[in-house]
């Protein structure tokens, strides 16, 4: 079954509709569906593998829940819905301890070691939103409210932090 952009132009109540009768066609019928869409919680709420085009080529693919946790590369986790994308430099790696320190702008960061990777490579990362923490902790940076985004159920807050390109 091809589904192109099958949601597209339904109001809330039709398309969680529509997503319950595509889970259901699945279950029933057992068979393959291929579903098109730029819609990223529509391809999260109904694919259980996840292909990610770009440029007319496959960039990155597999199980849903596994793309969305590890884009490949910033473009990807732009397309995933990751605004807090950053370039970095290493400043320190420590296989034993398993860490990286990393420099943005006047800020030191420590991450997970980055193997293959040597003092002074530019690397980017990104920090999904639901691992942002406001208050004390680790890898804490200085910033600024810049601005806010209100939905119905979230409100998004973007910071300003020196030596950052982009908001937080």
């Amino acid at each position: 079954l091809l589904l192109d952009e099958p949601s597209r132009g339904l109001d809330h109540e039709l398309r969680l509709d529509l997503y319950r009768i595509v889970r259901e066609v699945r279950e029933r019928y057992q068979i393959p569906i291929l579903l098109v869409t730029h819609d990223r919680d529509e391809a999260f709420q109904l694919g259980d593998r996840l292909l990610i085009y770009q440029a007319g080529h496959i960039v990155q693919e597999g199980p849903a829940e596994r793309v969305f946790v590890a884009p490949r590369n910033p473009a990807v986790a732009r397309l995933l819905g990751y605004s807090n994308v950053f370039t970095a430099a290493v400043e320190r790696l420590d296989p034993a301890a398993g860490t990286s320190r990393l420099r943005v702008g006047n800020t030191l960061l420590t991450l997970g070691y980055l193997p293959g990777r040597l003092l002074g490579d530019r690397v980017e990362f990104c920090v999904p939103p639901h691992c942002v923490r406001l208050g004390p902790g680790e890898n804490q940076i200085d910033v600024e409210l810049a601005d806010t985004a209100k939905l119905p159920s979230t409100v998004s807050l973007f910071f300003r932090a020196e030596g950052f390109d982009a908001p937080i």
